[in-house]
């Protein structure tokens, strides 16, 4: 995994492109690395598997390599399931 200065934590919406440009913009405007601004973004565990995928699959697709899972009201044994059935196919 990658190690960043700062992390950016956005929501993955249709303005998400053009907030990353603006991101990279400001951090190159005060002589910063934009590589060095992570972008993290959040991940429900409570939809059925084959969304939870393709929410991946979206954030990673737009350059959001750091994902932020809140706890599923359907509990531990839900984030062991994501454990071993999912995440895995995600790790680098």
């Amino acid at each position: 995994m990658a190690r960043y200065a700062d992390m950016w934590h956005t929501y993955l919406d249709a303005d998400y492109p053009e907030l990353s440009r603006r991101v990279d913009d400001l951090a190159r405007k005060e002589s910063r690395d934009p590589a060095d601004i992570g972008r993290a973004g959040s991940l429900s565990l409570s939809e059925p598997w084959p969304e939870v995928r393709a929410a991946i699959e979206r954030n990673l697709d737009r350059g959001i390599g750091y994902l932020v899972c809140s706890w599923p009201s359907e509990g531990a044994d839900r984030v062991t399931e994501f454990a071993k059935t999912v995440a895995p196919d995600y790790r680098s």
